[in-house]
């Protein structure tokens, strides 16, 4: 590894997948080497926790990190996308409720009725048709939200909150 310039790289980046005896001996060569940052792939939790033990600070779990963003779309209705911060907060992106369509922001006072703050606005909408082919989708972001903006249907809402105020923004009425 050395011979081929490992640490010459700023980080590097351990996904060994299934065989994570030979993802320890490459973390441990590389440490060996005076790699200053890896990153390193886990396939379970304990795998996750015996890298953390050897002092990688940087492990991935893509298995353990669908699985949250798949139970948080079936826990909280209209939540297409999530990210987890932290045990306590979450960036979501969530269906725009119905009962939001056609009012302001400043009408719908997010933060002083879910405690949620609303970082953005998805738009999809529907692309000229090119070349007599279908239309296309387009997805716009409509950057800095103002109180002056009106929530359409199928806009996508993206949020910063815990996850009791996600759940009762999409359980509103």
């Amino acid at each position: 590894m050395k011979a081929q310039g490992i640490t010459d790289f700023d980080v590097v980046i351990v996904g060994i997948g299934d065989d994570f005896e030979a993802a320890l001996l490459t973390v441990a060569a590389l440490q060996n080497l005076g790699v200053k940052r890896i990153i390193a792939r886990a396939t379970t939790t304990t795998h996750a926790r015996i890298l953390r033990h050897l002092g990688i600070e940087e492990v991935i779990s893509p298995a353990v990190e669908a699985a949250e963003r798949l139970a948080d779309s079936l826990l909280y209705r209209g939540v297409i996308d999530s990210l987890e911060l932290s045990s306590d907060y979450s960036i979501v992106e969530v269906n725009a409720p119905d009962a939001f369509v056609g009012k302001t922001l400043g009408e719908l006072e997010l933060r002083e009725r879910f405690g949620v703050n609303l970082i953005t606005i998805k738009r999809v909408e529907r692309g000229a048709r090119t070349f007599g082919l279908r239309s296309k989708t387009v997805e716009k972001i409509l950057g800095i939200p103002t109180p002056e903006m009106t929530v359409k249907a199928g806009d996508i809402l993206v949020l910063f909150a815990q996850k009791p105020a996600i759940q009762k923004l999409c359980n509103a009425e």
